[in-house]
């Protein structure tokens, strides 16, 4: 490889890392690796996915509730409209 070809591929790879602040940090400052991501990109995958499976896990229980709630609700409407049958529109 020329010196010349070496000088472009290092002044490509510098303006790479200076272009992408957080992939330059992700690598622990400096240029990034060519081939593959590095541990701590991997490491943050995997914590991005533990967070991603704990939020689908509070989404599900949340709609759970949401619907408990639903169902106790329309049981306190029909409660009210036996007892108060004039007032059922108020609640609709």
């Amino acid at each position: 490889m020329s010196l010349h070809v070496t000088t472009r591929l290092c002044t490509l790879l510098i303006a790479l890392s200076l272009a992408s602040p957080a992939a330059s940090l992700a690598y622990g400052g400096g240029i990034p690796p060519i081939i593959g991501p590095g541990p701590r990109i991997e490491r943050l995958h995997a914590r991005m996915e533990e967070i991603r499976e704990r939020l689908e896990e509070r989404r599900r229980a949340l709609l759970q509730r949401a619907a408990a709630l639903e169902a106790r609700m329309e049981s306190i409407r029909a409660r009210l409209s036996e007892r108060f049958p004039r007032a059922t529109l108020a609640f609709r």
